[in-house]
């Protein structure tokens, strides 16, 4: 052993006693305060009050100042209110609670191996919470779409599986943690076609348990109806600014982070001096063309191709063969219900052009209206033509929609036929905000430039009179400016050549005056000058001279 290792043992020793020998040992040092029992007991009732004061705001308290006035002692300095104060934060499970605004007092700390090795069956406790997507992608159109994508993940506790997976441009409101619950207790063979990825995810179960935390869309009223009432599954909340409660999931956020957010182009980081200078996010990523399709593929390619087909060192094994495993060991709960009853935790759609009976009309042509595009049900909607159905969307893909009629669904979704792709409909408005935003801007620059154009109609004769002259002096500057850089490119002979064409023009011909070397001598002619004979002129009936 080292003397410096020696001597923090030895201080360690003197200051908690035999303690300080139990390895791993928590404790905590005693506090060495001089402060006056009644006066402990004034700063411990104001730092316990809901509407949880600082020291500062306990150390100029009136109540603090009669106690110490009352007792005829000194005051109390800052920080020795702020040593108490925190000495008691830390110590005492009271303040605990009372400081964390919660309604019981929390429980200690528990690592993360304890908890997963208390837990044994697939799908008795699941984890949910939302990620902010470290990066950005594009539309179909290849510009930047100004949203920020977030992520919804249900994972399993026991196996550290993901259960489901959901995407939103927005902040994930209730529809969006419904749909989670939906792809968490059904099959996932249709998005393996749609996504691509290689590796089956049988990984399907009705959670008995779900721990979040203290989102509005996992704590709302609805929330708690569908999820306690409908599906009889417990709700428990994670205690407040405690991220270690939701560890397994808050891992998941952090290997997609690493593994593949800041791997793509249109990275951004939490910090952009890691990027330099020189990157800019948002032209990378309109470089790089991901749309959001794409960005989908790479996400549940990510998750179930590699995230799952990892080994989990906590736990010993590959996640998907632990899920197996484990599901034969002790069995899973499924979802008893008729998987058209997962229908309806998609969103409901109200028609809002119809104020009357705000339903869906199966018109005469046997299609739906939705969104100003005809949805089709061959050998359904023939039956139903002039009666009201309720609908039912997924954001996901609005192809498709499932009609109900009567409370009951007519077991074949509504095909959109103009739409080919899977895009959203939610990209497709931000693409249309995008471009209403740039005609906006086009619209207000080219009225701006209108006004301007239109202000000279209100100018009197004269000023337009100097505008014309104006307007004529610089054409005419820009003429001489254009015969100078002619002359310029022209050779000696060709001036010689063209005097000689002015001087036939002007009649000197004919009285025999022909420009001789010594009346005019051109700048940069070495060799002798040689009379020109004139040319031959022929003049036509309209003027002009024919050489």
């Amino acid at each position: 052993m080292q003397p410096s290792q020696v001597q923090y043992l030895v201080r360690r020793v003197l200051k908690h006693g035999q303690r300080a020998w139990i390895p791993h040992a928590v404790y905590q040092a005693q506090l060495q305060t001089n402060l006056n029992p009644e006066v402990q007991d004034c700063i411990r009732s104001l730092y316990g009050r809901a509407i949880r004061l600082g020291p500062t705001a306990i150390w100029e308290s009136p109540e603090l100042e009669c106690v110490w006035q009352k007792l005829g002692i000194a005051e109390p300095s800052y920080w020795q209110i702020y040593r108490y104060c925190k000495h008691l934060e830390a110590t005492d499970p009271a303040i605990q609670s009372k400081r964390a605004g919660s309604l019981s007092i929390p429980r200690g700390l528990t690592s993360l191996e304890s908890f997963i090795g208390s837990v044994r069956a697939p799908g008795l406790v699941c984890q949910v919470d939302e990620h902010l997507w470290d990066g950005r992608f594009v539309g179909r159109n290849g510009k930047l779409i100004r949203g920020r994508v977030h992520i919804g993940v249900l994972v399993c506790v026991a196996t550290g599986a993901v259960l489901s997976t959901v995407t939103s441009v927005r902040t994930l409101t209730e529809r969006d943690y419904m749909r989670l619950l939906k792809q968490a207790m059904e099959p996932k063979d249709q998005l393996k076609l749609i996504h691509g990825f290689v590796n089956d995810w049988d990984v399907v179960a009705k959670p008995h348990l779900i721990l979040s935390d203290r989102g509005s869309i996992f704590v709302s009223q609805h929330t708690m109806e569908v999820v306690c009432d409908r599906f009889q599954i417990f709700a428990e909340r994670a205690p407040p600014r405690d991220p270690e409660a939701k560890g397994q999931i808050e891992s998941i956020f952090t290997w997609l982070t690493r593994k593949l957010a800041h791997r793509i182009a249109g990275r951004t980081k939490s910090n952009p001096r890691q990027l330099g200078d020189t990157y800019d996010s948002a032209a990378e990523a309109e470089k790089a063309g991901i749309t959001y399709e794409v960005f989908q593929d790479l996400l549940y390619q990510a998750i179930v191709d590699g995230y799952m087909r990892e080994w989990d060192e906590r736990r010993g094994g590959r996640r998907y063969q632990l899920w197996r495993d484990a599901v034969e060991q002790h069995g899973v709960q499924q979802f008893s219900g008729s998987r058209d009853d997962l229908i309806l935790l998609l969103m409901k759609r109200l028609n809002r052009k119809d104020g009357s009976a705000r339903r869906y009309v199966v018109h005469a042509n046997n299609a739906i209206s939705y969104k100003n595009r005809p949805y089709v049900c061959p050998g359904v909607f023939e039956a139903l033509v002039g009666k009201e159905v309720t609908l039912y969307v997924n954001d996901e893909d609005e192809r498709v929609v499932y009609p109900f009629h009567e409370a009951a669904y007519l077991g074949t979704p509504a095909v959109c036929r103009d739409l080919t792709g899977r895009t959203p409909g939610w990209t497709l408005q931000l693409e249309r905000a995008d471009h209403d935003r740039e005609a906006r801007l086009a619209a207000a620059e080219s009225r701006a430039n209108r006004r301007q154009s239109g202000a000279c109609l209100m100018r009197s004769r004269r000023e337009n009179q100097l505008r014309s002259e104006r307007q004529q002096a610089t054409r005419d500057t820009l003429r001489q400016d254009d015969e100078n850089k002619h002359a310029e490119l022209m050779t000696p002979r060709d001036r010689l050549f063209l005097r000689a064409l002015e001087a036939v023009h002007s009649g000197a011909s004919q009285q025999g005056v022909i420009p001789r070397d010594g009346d005019r001598t051109e700048p940069g002619l070495e060799e002798p000058f040689t009379p020109v004979r004139p040319p031959i002129v022929r003049f036509v009936n309209d003027g002009q001279a024919d050489i």
